[in-house]
């Protein structure tokens, strides 16, 4: 049985070679040295539903991929 208190995609990274701007949905996920308060009410409307857009920052990627040394190096 599926849980939809939670979607099923909530952890997973959209990467989009085009996109020049990315959404994530924690800012834990955001580099801390780089994150930047929203200084106005900024907003994203997906479906019906509309997201706060708290700050903007650098996301790094890890822990993805392997190398020629193994994985995630």
């Amino acid at each position: 049985m599926l849980d939809f208190s939670r979607h099923l995609l909530l952890q997973s990274t959209l990467l989009d070679n085009y996109g020049t701007i990315y959404l994530v949905n924690s800012k834990e996920l955001i580099d801390p040295r780089t994150f930047i308060k929203a200084k106005i009410n900024n907003y994203i409307e997906v479906g019906i539903t509309i997201i706060l857009i708290i700050g903007r920052g650098t996301y790094i990627i890890r822990n993805i991929v392997n190398s020629n040394q193994g994985p995630y190096i």
